[in-house]
């Protein structure tokens, strides 16, 4: 019978282990940037102004959400322009404290900036209402004091009677 030869320990043949997945690590993208406010325009409006203001800056995004400070605004909506640029329709209440508002704008990953000051809601002084005048006549060459009596008088108020004979010698 044939003799099987003789394997030397030392000549073995080895077998690579079946190929196997090798785990892959993924990394999630990096946020978006926040956004950056740079200007509001336009930067004032009176009491009781229903109005349009653009917002100008970076890395907005499609559906943000813009606050001012303080309350009496109210933002009616927000028209995503550009990644640079978005228009805001706001109501101001004729209540509203007159003063500088921040300005906020929050993109959908809740990122945000605050432009400090961004706005300013103007006091609207209200019209002045005459209820009497005393003596309401006088003779003419007359010179006598009129006492006006009424309502929201400013520190220096200017008279004017709609007369171009009637002068008014000064108001305290």
């Amino acid at each position: 019978p044939r003799s099987r030869p003789s394997i030397c320990p030392e000549m073995r043949t080895l077998r690579a282990p079946a190929p196997s997945a090798i785990p892959i690590r993924t990394h999630p993208p990096p946020p978006d940037p926040p956004p950056v406010i740079t200007t509001v325009t336009p930067d004032n409006a009176d009491q009781g102004d229903s109005l349009s203001v653009t917002i100008n800056g970076a890395d907005f995004v499609d559906e943000p959400t813009v606050d001012f400070s303080g309350t009496g605004i109210t933002v009616t909506n927000v028209n995503f322009i550009s990644s640079s640029s978005l228009v805001v329709s706001i109501t101001i209440s004729g209540g509203a404290s007159p003063t500088d508002r921040d300005v906020t704008v929050t993109n959908p990953d809740t990122q945000s900036d605050i432009l400090l000051n961004g706005f300013t809601v103007n006091l609207v002084t209200p019209a002045p209402t005459i209820t009497s005048l005393s003596p309401n006549s006088g003779s003419k060459g007359d010179r006598f004091d009129v006492t006006v009596t009424g309502t929201n008088f400013v520190i220096t108020p200017t008279m004017d009677f709609g007369y171009s004979r009637l002068i008014v010698m000064g108001v305290t």
